[in-house]
């Protein structure tokens, strides 16, 4: 099972500098504590010296950000070359992204958003070889039932249910805290102390969670919504909830296991991950980049 991070920043403001003034001296004092705002991040599966070397098989993600955004995102092959380019497109409450590969555009995901951050929508356009054979397949999130996200989905063509459903549960700081299918039977649950997933029942396994004991920056934090979105659109559970809160994660009950380093103003520079997720390897090197 693929994992992986996702990283949401607020903008920085850019500072200008004007003469010996009164007002310089407040804006030297901003310039001073404004906080770095991440740019870009270098993901390689398995490792970077696989990639280098050209094993196969070997990949290198290349992700640019401005604003909290991803403006560019490519990933390049043990070949060096490019395999798929995903488009980023944001606009009002909706955010698009598009795949193509080798050329070719074989993917689109339109998620819209209400007002509060929550996804409420996602619409997802491509061939019969995704989907489950379904090429156009609409989820809708319905926040009307009490502390619970009811998912249902839809044949975007037929009008067709599609079944299973998804009932996630909510906890009462409004977080994700397990889910169960049509059948309703609870599969996966997390325990949380306020904000932070402490465990959870993995089918019969309980797992633990381990995180390092840095403070995550201001402007790297998540809300509820979007730790609980990250959940929704992720393949696996449990493990996107550790990942998407606002604690950095050191290991997932001894399966994966997240080696980071820090700079000086608690914002991860290297992850080594390794291991395995839901009985999937997991093997990656992360670097991350800040405008200063």
């Amino acid at each position: 099972m693929k994992t992986k991070i996702i990283i949401s920043l607020i903008g920085i403001t850019a500072l200008m500098f004007t003469a010996c003034t009164n007002e310089e001296a407040s804006v030297i004092n901003h310039a001073a504590t404004a906080l770095p705002e991440l740019n870009k991040i270098v993901t390689y599966t398995p490792r970077e010296a696989d990639y280098v070397a050209g094993n196969y098989p070997a990949y290198k993600k290349v992700q640019y950000f401005e604003n909290g955004h991803i403006t560019a995102d490519t990933l390049f092959n043990y070949q060096h070359q490019a395999e798929e380019i995903i488009t980023h497109t944001y606009s009002n409450n909706m955010y698009t992204q598009s795949f193509e590969q080798y050329g070719v555009t074989n993917r689109i995901i339109e998620r819209t958003y209400d007002d509060t951050g929550r996804m409420v929508k996602k619409k997802t356009s491509s061939p019969n070889t995704y989907n489950n054979g379904t090429p156009i397949r609409i989820s809708l999130f319905d926040y009307t039932t009490g502390n619970t996200v009811a998912i249902s989905n839809y044949d975007g063509t037929t009008g067709e249910v599609l079944s299973p459903g998804i009932t996630y549960n909510l906890t009462d700081n409004g977080f994700i805290s397990g889910y169960e299918l049509s059948d309703n039977i609870m599969y996966d649950t997390v325990i949380y102390d306020g904000d932070k997933p402490l465990s959870a029942l993995n089918y019969s396994e309980t797992v633990t969670f381990t995180y390092y004991d840095i403070e995550v920056p201001q402007n790297m934090r998540k809300t509820v919504a979007e730790t609980n979105n990250a959940i929704m659109d992720g393949t696996g559970f449990d493990d996107y909830a550790a990942l998407n809160c606002n604690y950095f994660l050191k290991s997932y009950d001894g399966h994966a296991n997240f080696e980071t380093t820090f700079n000086t103003l608690n914002y991860p520079v290297y992850t080594k991950g390794s291991g395995s997720l839901h009985e999937a390897p997991y093997e990656a090197e992360t670097f991350y980049f800040y405008n200063n």
